[in-house]
């Protein structure tokens, strides 16, 4: 049976923008995300941002019905998507559960999907977006040493990198049957085999180009991001616009040339040192809930990396 909507809620950093872009606002595939450009802002303004006092379950749900009509008269499947529905670590914000009791209560008949990515990678990824994005901590910072003081946490929480959780608890809400893991390491081992296990779930053939690239957003090399961070702290923060100014620019084209000047060795061994932070964090922490992933998810997520 096809799916009256997907909704895709992340994680960060998993291959989202691909898929927002390439995938599920492209009626080649049998996907379109309504409204158009303005879709993903409609959810978040409805669902992330809005006051707990003054959410009205059944005004939010209208307002998606008539959003997702016109879609579904082009006999297309719209998809409601935004990866920050699992958290922002990013901007320190861990509103997962919230939004999962409201999305479950505007659209308890959508077909989930849930994209991952595993832990180690992902928190490195996170943290050049983070830097990317104006931060100025280092990395023990923004992912913790653990031993941090009560009620202090880094940006990234360990909890946030236990996927079981959140894939159990969905599948609490929507029904197992109504809830579809897919890794990151799938599409780049098996793109087919990606979108074969998508088309299944969502009861319709999807003819994804296969052209596209899986990869939307390349990232400044180890080095070049450490002077980004320094630089950082130069930079005035942005209120009220999302469009970069005079600084930014500059700044971007600087680090592009820099980026392509440093000697690979260098780079590489910049990110080893990323990384070696990376594992000994993470180190034994992450086996018992990917475990318990694998069972939920009937699939071995040792044979895609995961601890």
């Amino acid at each position: 049976m096809t799916a009256s909507c997907l909704l895709h809620i992340g994680y960060m950093k998993s291959a989202t923008t691909y898929l927002q872009e390439s995938v599920f606002n492209n009626p080649m595939t049998g996907f379109a995300i309504p409204l158009g450009g303005s879709g993903r802002a409609f959810i978040v303004d409805q669902i992330i941002l809005s006051d707990g006092f003054t959410f009205d379950k059944n005004a939010v749900a209208a307002r998606l019905e008539a959003a997702g009509k016109p879609v579904r008269d082009r006999n297309l499947i719209p998809v409601w998507s935004d990866e920050t529905f699992l958290g922002e670590p990013i901007s320190r914000r861990y509103d997962a559960h919230t939004n999962a009791l409201r999305l479950h209560a505007v659209l308890p008949d959508a077909k989930v999907l849930i994209t991952i990515r595993e832990q180690k990678a992902l928190a490195y990824s996170m943290y050049v977006e983070y830097v990317r994005q104006g931060g100025l901590a280092a990395l023990t910072e923004f992912i913790g040493t653990g031993q941090e003081k009560l009620s202090f946490s880094p940006f990234l929480r360990l909890d946030h990198l236990l996927f079981d959780r959140a894939v159990a608890f969905y599948q609490d809400l929507f029904g197992p049957d109504r809830v579809l893991v897919l890794p990151q390491e799938l599409l780049a081992r098996n793109r087919a085999a990606y979108f074969e296990k998508l088309s299944t779930f969502v009861g319709r053939e999807i003819e994804v180009p296969l052209n596209a690239q899986t990869r939307v957003h390349s990232s400044l090399g180890a080095s070049a991001n450490r002077v980004r961070r320094t630089l950082n702290r130069l930079k005035s923060p942005r209120i009220s616009s999302n469009a970069p100014g005079r600084w930014e620019r500059g700044l971007e084209k600087g680090l592009k040339v820099l980026d392509r000047v440093t000697p690979d060795v260098l780079d590489q061994a910049a990110s080893r040192s990323l990384k070696m932070h990376i594992e000994e964090r993470y180190a034994g922490l992450l086996q018992d809930s990917n475990a318990r992933l694998s069972t939920l998810i009937d699939l071995d997520l040792s044979d895609y990396g995961y601890d």
